[in-house]
This record gives C-alpha cells, sequence and structure tokens, in this order.
C-alpha cells in the first residue's frame, strides 16, 4: 500500500482517481477502479433522482471498497438546498441552507465519516454463595487427613505435623 495523503485521506491503496467522465464512468468502470486500489468515481450527469440512486446502488453491489460520485446536476432552478448522503455504518452527511442562483456552479465536497459502533455484552450468571452460617454443606477433615496433607511452605515439604514442628 502507498503512503501518501490521497491514499490516507480516501482509504485507498494506490493514489489514483477514476475522473467522473460524465455517462462512461459508470457503475462498472468505478467499481472496477476501485477493487484495482484506486478511487472509482461514478458519473452522475443529468441523471433522474432514481437513476442516481440506481446507479450508486450497482456500484455498490460490484464492490465495498472506497467510491466517489461525480454528480451534475445543470438544470436546477435559483432556490434553497439541502444536500444529504448516508450509507450504513457512517454518520449522515447533511448540508442545509445551500442558496443557488442563476449561472452558479456550486461544488459541496462530500465526507462520510465512520459512525460509532455500539455493542453490548450481557452476561448472567450466578456463583453458587460460600454458606458461612449453615453447616449443611460440608466435611470433617480428621486428624489423618492433616497428617498425611503435604504441604510446602518456604521449601519446607513434608506432612502438616512436620511443618508445625518445624516452624
Amino acid at each position: 500500500m502507498w503512503k501518501t495523503r490521497f491514499c490516507e485521506l480516501f482509504g485507498v491503496e494506490l493514489p489514483i482517481m477514476l475522473a467522473g467522465m460524465g455517462t462512461i464512468a459508470l457503475a462498472d468502470l468505478a467499481a472496477a477502479v476501485s477493487e484495482a486500489g484506486g478511487m472509482g468515481t461514478v458519473g452522475l450527469v443529468m441523471f433522474t433522482p432514481e437513476g442516481i440512486h440506481n446507479e450508486i446502488a450497482a456500484a455498490r453491489r460490484l464492490t465495498k471498497k472506497p467510491l466517489a460520485c461525480n454528480l451534475l446536476i445543470p438544470f436546477l432552478q435559483p432556490g434553497e438546498y439541502q444536500v444529504s448522503a448516508e450509507l450504513a455504518g457512517f454518520k449522515k452527511f447533511v448540508r442545509s441552507d445551500l442558496k443557488l442562483d442563476v449561472n452558479q456552479r456550486m461544488e459541496i465536497p462530500v465526507t462520510l465519516t465512520p459512525g460509532e459502533t455500539q455493542e453490548s455484552v450481557q452476561v448472567t450468571g450466578e456463583a453458587p454463595l460460600l454458606q458461612t452460617t449453615v453447616s449443611s454443606v460440608g466435611q470433617v477433615v480428621d486428624n489423618k487427613k492433616v497428617v498425611d496433607h503435604t504441604v510446602t511452605a518456604d521449601g519446607i515439604s513434608g506432612n502438616l505435623a512436620d511443618v508445625y514442628i518445624q516452624i
């Protein structure tokens, strides 16, 4: 992977970007460039809103790697507009109060930043409680078990009786 600012900024392997060439750079070509490690650009010139959605969806079916969209809508009426973009796993991009005048060219760079992931794990279960007030569960340790039990403490090994005597 190349270590360039472009590669880091766009999450691609190669510092190559396909130009959004009108109706030539559609889903197939853009996805192929993205799959090869560059930044594929879907050219969306004079598409209807439904056509824009369909072409981007087609590109997404072909690749999960980064893609760009070159959206050109030459016949918008003057007025106020809002641009939004969203994708699962990313924060929604919204830019409001965009005022478009007659014969104005406006570029709106859209960057989708990774969203927050939330994952929770719930573990349920109960550890058996130590019964300190009743003797219904337990066993008696007789003298033979104490004497025969081997203990190692500070390098001394033997049975408990020997350790007791040596301490």
